[in-house]
């Protein structure tokens, strides 16, 4: 299974409300364990479980400004759901790194709630852990915009089971569950299309 083809990722919604998906991973028949190039490239089928691909990730978010909605499921067959405003993917150069505005959602803040103080910070300025982070390959092969605290990574292996969530060991997002992960999905949709400025 190579690069997948822009052409045929699911899209739900017509064109005003499009979404477009960048990742989804529910029954463990694709591996995540990838070397760079395939986060980098994409792997996968769009129509089952499959990354799109950092580079296409940033060329389709920096034509105008996207939210990022992301989908997760249980074990139990609860649901929630994460939104950020303003989602971006910096270029290669730069890392493919991570930016993003404002969380409202039911599966808590898995990419910006851990919050730490620097420092060269007044100490009422709460730097979120993941913002700005670059997009980097564990040495188990997993890739996400790891940070020095990581709530959460949606590209971890699939363990066909409710686990303790450990990093680097299953996909998990702790602010709402700090046990494996049954199914997960990222989405964006332009911003002008959401707010019906489109």
């Amino acid at each position: 299974m190579g690069r997948p083809d822009l052409r045929h990722a699911p899209r739900a919604g017509d064109h005003q409300n499009r979404l477009d998906s960048l990742h989804r991973e529910f029954d463990g028949i694709v591996s995540f364990e990838r070397p760079w190039r395939d986060y980098r490239d994409g792997f996968g089928d769009p129509q089952g479980e499959f990354w799109l691909g950092l580079e296409v990730i940033h060329q389709l978010v920096s034509q105008e400004t996207h939210d990022l909605r992301i989908e997760l499921g249980d074990w139990e067959g609860r649901e929630a759901h994460a939104q950020y405003s303003r989602f971006n993917v910096s270029d290669e150069a730069d890392g493919y790194r991570l930016n993003f505005g404002d969380y409202t959602g039911t599966a808590g803040d898995g990419l910006g709630a851990y919050q730490k103080y620097s420092n060269a910070e007044s100490p009422e300025t709460p730097l979120d852990y993941h913002k700005g982070r670059a997009f980097k390959v564990s040495k188990e092969r997993q890739g996400w915009w790891y940070g020095d605290f990581t709530l959460s990574n949606l590209n971890g292996p699939y363990i066909n089971s409710s686990v303790s969530a450990d990093v680097h060991s299953t996909i998990y997002w702790i602010p709402w569950s700090r046990y494996s992960l049954k199914s997960s999905r990222m989405m964006v949709r332009p911003a002008s299309f959401v707010s019906g400025r489109g």
